[in-house]
C-alpha cells in the first residue's frame, strides 16, 4: 500500500470482483476500480493540522491481501424512484435509498458519519406534504441512535444559509449528542459549497451517491447510489479524508473527479452512455461566466476520432435552463458531421401532479452517473464546470475485467441507463414533455404510507 497526502484526493482499488445478485470478489472475479475524488474536503472535522505532500495517493494493488480482506464485502445499487413514476414489469430494480439508509442506521453499532450539503429532512423544513414521511423516518432513526442506543453521530455540512438553516443537525446535536462541523468555502476560496453525500457507518459500511439529506430525494426526485457492506478498506480509506484531508487547491482550476471522468472517457471504443441532471460546457455560478469545454470536447473527440456512440440522458423540468438545450443540440448536431458519428441526446421528464407541482425543486432526475463497455462512474457531482473548479464531490469508478461477469456493477448500471433511456419518460430534444402527468390510477406511496405522527419533543420543530 501505498499513500500520499497532498492537492488532489485520487484512490484506486484494484482488485478481483464480482458476484450474482450482490458483487462478491469470491464468485465471479473482475477487476474493480474506485476512484475516489475529493476536492474540497472536511476542514472543519480536523483536530489538527495533517501533513501537506504533493498528491494524495492509495494503492492497493495487491489482490491477494485485497481477497482477504474484501472477502465478505457487497457492493450494489441503490436507487430513489419518484412516487408516480412506473417502470414496466421485469425492468431493472434496485434496493430503495430510504430503505438502505434505514438498513445502515440499524447496523450501526458505534458511529455513524455523514457528510452532506444540507438537511431538510421533516415536511416543515420544506412544503407539507406526506410524501416527507420516509425523510422523517430516517431522522427519527438517527434521532434515536444517537441517544437510545450512544450511537456516536457526526455530520460535515456546508455552512448554513437562509435557505438552508439545517435545522435538523442542530436538533441532532442537542438530542442525540452529534458533532456537527459546517465548511465555509466562501471564507476557504470565495465560492463554492461542499456537495457530498456520503455516509459511513461503523468505518465498515458506506453509502455514496446522488441522494442529499432531504425528503424528497427519497419519494420526489430520481436519484442513485452506491452501497457497500462490510468493506472496511472502502469505509477506512473514506475515513481517512472525512479526518484528516486538507481542501486541496487545485491551481489549473481542475481536480482527480474530471480526471478520473476523462480517462473513462477516452477508454471507451464502443459507446459512452451519460445520465446527469444537468449539462453545461460553462461555469454557472460564477460572477461571470466562463466557457468549460473540458468534458464537451472529450466526448466529441470520442465520437469523430473513435466512432464511439455517445448517448446523452439529461433532466427536464420546472427548473431546467432553456439555454442548455442549445448546448445539448450543438453537441447532438455532430451526428451529422461525418458518416458513423453518433451522438444522441434526450431529456427525463420526472411525471408530476398539481399536488407535487407544490413541492420546491422536487421531481428532477437527480442521477450523476456514466457508463462504457468496460467501465462505470458514479459521481455526486452536475456535469458543469463548477462542479470542478469549487466544489467538494466524490466518484467511484468501477473497471470490469471479465467480460463473462454478466451481473457487475458496469452491467447493472448500464441496464438502469437502458430503462430510463427506452422509457416514456426519455423524450428528443426537440420534444414537449414539460408537463408529463402522472396517470390517474397510478397508485402514489403517499396513499399508502401512513404520514409520521408528530411528537413535539422529538420530530416537529
Amino acid at each position: 500500500m501505498m499513500i500520499h497526502l497532498g492537492l488532489n484526493f485520487y484512490t484506486v482499488f484494484l482488485f478481483r470482483w464480482g458476484g450474482q445478485e450482490w458483487c462478491r470478489p469470491s464468485c465471479i472475479p473482475i477487476t474493480f476500480i474506485l476512484v475516489l475524488i475529493v476536492l474540497v474536503v472536511l476542514l472543519p472535522l480536523l483536530d489538527h493540522a495533517p501533513e501537506k505532500s504533493s498528491l494524495n495517493a492509495t494503492y492497493l494493488a495487491n489482490e491477494s491481501v485485497m481477497s482477504q480482506r474484501m472477502s465478505d464485502c457487497r457492493l450494489g445499487l441503490v436507487e430513489s424512484i419518484p412516487i408516480g413514476l412506473a417502470y414496466p414489469n421485469g425492468s431493472a430494480e434496485h434496493p430503495t435509498t430510504f430503505a438502505t439508509w434505514m438498513d445502515l442506521i440499524g447496523m450501526a453499532r458505534n458511529s455513524v458519519e455523514i457528510a452532506s450539503l444540507y438537511w431538510t429532512m421533516n415536511r416543515e423544513d420544506i412544503y407539507p406534504d406526506d410524501s416527507a414521511y420516509e425523510g422523517e423516518t430516517v431522522l427519527k432513526a438517527l434521532l434515536e441512535a444517537g441517544r437510545d442506543r450512544g450511537i456516536a453521530l457526526r455530520i460535515a455540512q456546508n455552512v448554513p444559509s437562509e435557505l438552508s438553516p439545517n435545522i435538523n443537525t442542530e436538533y441532532l446535536a442537542k438530542k442525540a449528542n452529534a458533532v456537527v462541523r459546517s465548511l465555509n468555502f466562501a471564507a476557504l476560496i470565495g465560492g463554492g459549497v461542499l456537495h457530498t453525500k456520503l455516509w459511513l457507518i461503523d468505518r465498515t459500511h458506506v453509502y455514496l451517491g446522488s441522494a442529499n439529506m432531504d425528503w424528497r430525494s427519497l419519494t420526489q426526485v430520481k436519484e442513485l447510489g452506491i452501497v457497500a457492506y462490510n468493506c472496511s478498506c472502502i469505509a477506512n480509506d473514506l475515513a481517512k479524508i472525512f479526518d484528516s484531508s486538507p481542501p486541496p487547491f487545485s491551481p489549473e482550476g481542475r481536480t482527480g473527479d474530471i480526471d478520473a471522468i476523462l480517462r473513462c472517457i477516452e477508454r471507451a471504443e464502443k459507446f459512452i452512455y451519460v445520465a446527469v441532471m444537468d449539462y453545461f460546457p460553462l461555469t454557472l455560478y460564477t460572477p461571470k461566466r466562463k466557457y468549460w469545454p473540458v468534458i464537451d470536447d472529450a466526448l466529441r473527440a470520442a465520437a469523430i476520432e473513435r466512432k464511439v456512440e455517445i448517448r446523452l440522458l439529461i433532466n427536464k423540468g420546472r427548473y431546467s435552463a432553456a439555454s442548455e438545450d442549445y448546448f445539448l443540440k450543438a453537441l447532438e448536431d455532430l451526428t451529422n458531421s461525418f458518416s458513423n458519428v453518433k451522438i444522441e441526446v434526450r431529456r427525463f421528464t420526472v411525471p408530476t401532479n398539481a399536488s407535487f407541482d407544490k413541492i420546491p425543486y422536487s421531481r428532477i432526475y437527480h442521477n450523476k452517473f456514466m457508463v462504457t463497455e468496460t467501465t462505470a462512474y458514479i459521481g455526486t457531482s452536475n456535469w458543469s464546470g463548477d462542479y470542478f473548479t469549487t466544489t467538494a464531490g466524490i466518484g467511484v469508478i468501477f473497471e470490469d475485467a471479465d467480460p463473462r461477469n454478466d451481473n457487475s456493477i458496469r452491467d447493472q448500471l448500464e441496464a438502469v441507463f437502458v430503462r430510463d433511456w427506452t422509457s416514456d419518460y426519455a423524450h428528443p430534444l426537440n420534444a414537449s414533455c414539460e408537463n408529463l402527468l402522472i396517470p390517474k390510477k397510478t397508485l402514489l406511496r403517499s396513499q399508502i404510507v401512513p404520514p409520521l405522527q408528530h411528537q413535539q419533543s422529538e420530530s416537529n420543530y
